[in-house]
């Protein structure tokens, strides 16, 4: 229940912070920086909520590769295909989340994967009153 209550108060706090009119958490806005969508605009909830969870994605992935390594010792098969599937996901998780931050240095949009996920752009904010 906790890990639910921590997922609902991050996921309020970034999306509704970044949805708002503020369009970024206080920590963006202490560097200048903002998230808005492709026209410049403030984005909507479901961009921010889909901007949240592709930040997790990679997350998601170990937690499902625990998941089938689990059922598949629970199961008592010490040779089960699904444990090397369980192998992959736990190797291949990390990379991606890794992965969806650095592509940022090499996209000409400069967007990482959870922006490219939620089409928004993360910006200097050129409007001091935010």
């Amino acid at each position: 229940s906790y890990l639910v209550l921590y997922t609902a108060v991050q996921w309020g706090y970034y999306s509704l912070m970044e949805s708002s009119r503020a369009r970024g958490t206080f920590g963006k806005m202490a560097l200048g920086i903002s998230v808005c969508n492709a026209a410049g605009g403030q984005i909507s909830l479901k961009q921010a909520t889909l901007r949240f969870l592709g930040k997790y994605l990679w997350v998601a992935l170990f937690v499902v590769g625990i998941a089938i390594g689990l059922i598949a010792q629970a199961a008592g098969d010490k040779n089960s295909p699904y444990l090397v599937v369980t192998g992959i996901l736990i190797i291949i998780s990390p990379l991606i989340g890794a992965v969806g931050y650095l592509m940022a240095a090499f996209i000409p949009e400069r967007q990482a994967l959870h922006d490219r996920i939620a089409h928004t752009f993360v910006v200097e904010d050129d409007n001091p009153e935010r």
